[in-house]
Order: structure tokens, then C-alpha cells, then sequence
């Protein structure tokens, strides 16, 4: 999923890497932008995924991850600088997970419905 021009998909072709994913969501074939709930919902919808049983990676907390736990996803912040923080006014995210190295992703547990 991703916040992109209409050029990126035939880029991501070109470079090979369309096999690497099991389905890509661009903001301009669906005429919404994270952190609009709907963008979220068709990438839950093509995976087939529920999305309290789902992480969102991000290193930007207003324009990604608080979309995503607005549609009950987990939410991790990939805060690869240091403390560096992306919100809105009056629209806040608490990360249930933070990460400083993308390879912690890899131990993080399946979410638990509630």
C-alpha cells in the first residue's frame, strides 16, 4: 500500500519486484490516501486478512499508522532515526509496538483478536 504517482507500479515492474508481493494497493488506482480508512480496507480485502490479526509497519504515525488502527490494525513504528514524530493536530496514534531496526518485524508475534 502506498501513497504513490501512477508511474510507481510500471517502476516496481520494471525492477522485478511485483512477485515479491501478494498484492499492491496505489493510492491513485483507488482515489484515496492514507490515512483514509478506505486504502486500508481494499488491502485487507485483497489479502483476504482480518485486520485485528494484522500488523502495519511505519515510520510515519499520522500519515500511516493512525489510519491503520482507525480500521483495527496493530500498529508498529519503525522509528529508524530516533524519536522523530509524524502527527497531526488532535489526531494522535499510540504505536502498540516500537521498532528501530526493520528486522525486528520479523520477531513480532501474530496479533490476538480482542
Amino acid at each position: 500500500m502506498s501513497n504513490t504517482a501512477p508511474w510507481t507500479p510500471g517502476t516496481i515492474a520494471h525492477l522485478r519486484l511485483l512477485p515479491l508481493f501478494d498484492s499492491t494497493v496505489f493510492s491513485f488506482q483507488q482515489g484515496a490516501r492514507k490515512p483514509d480508512p478506505s486504502i486500508y480496507l481494499t488491502c485487507l480485502r485483497e489479502l483476504n486478512a482480518d485486520p485485528a490479526a494484522s500488523w502495519f509497519v511505519s515510520d510515519k504515525i499520522y500519515e500511516d499508522l493512525w489510519g491503520a488502527a482507525r480500521v483495527g490494525m496493530k500498529t508498529v513504528f519503525f522509528d529508524w532515526v530516533g524519536a522523530r514524530v509524524h502527527e497531526a493536530p488532535g489526531k494522535t496514534c499510540k504505536p502498540d509496538v516500537v521498532i528501530h531496526d526493520l528486522k525486528d518485524v520479523l520477531e513480532l508475534p501474530l496479533p490476538q483478536k480482542v
